[in-house]
């Protein structure tokens, strides 16, 4: 790219020709690079560059220097829909993927009979004594009288107990 201080003929060229670069072409480069080159395929930087030419067919350069030309011809292209169109349809859109995570599902054991002492099936008398006992806080432990496994046997859980008694078990 030319220096600075070179000034472009009628042409848009530099009157030094120690340039490779014009300003239309910078200016697509820059526009490009602010969305990511990368972001772009060969055809999208082509369909870019044609479009930010088309917008500045009517653009003079005469005595601006390299870098004014490009600033002039960047500012033409950024501010014509045509163009902007063009970077919108062109530059590559990330496909969004899908992160499956797995939600944990709290299991608890389910007691098979609540007050169900011995595992027989059915909750018998001496079983619901047993019970009481445990609300009262005192007695023989009894897991199965615990139906929510917090450590304490509750009245609701001691009436359960009852339930299953006069109705059996739910299996």
């Amino acid at each position: 790219m030319g220096v600075a201080s070179d000034t472009l003929d009628t042409a848009g060229g530099t009157v030094d020709t120690d340039t490779d670069i014009d300003p239309i072409t910078e200016a697509s480069v820059r526009l490009l690079d602010d969305r990511g080159l990368d972001n772009f395929s060969d055809d999208g930087v082509d369909a870019v560059a044609d479009a930010v030419n088309t917008a500045n067919a009517a653009t003079t350069f005469d005595g601006d220097t390299v870098a004014q030309a490009a600033d002039k011809a960047e500012t033409t292209a950024s501010s014509d829909q045509n163009v902007l169109m063009v970077l919108e349809d062109n530059q590559f859109t990330p496909t969004p993927t899908a992160t499956l995570t797995a939600t944990p599902t709290p299991t608890t054991t389910a007691i098979p009979c609540v007050g169900d002492c011995d595992n027989s099936g059915t909750v018998t008398v001496d079983e619901l004594v047993r019970g009481v006992s445990l609300v009262l806080g005192n007695g023989v432990p009894c897991p199965q009288f615990d139906a929510n496994d917090d450590g304490t046997v509750t009245v609701d859980e001691l009436l359960t107990a009852v339930n299953n008694a006069l109705h059996g078990c739910m299996q």
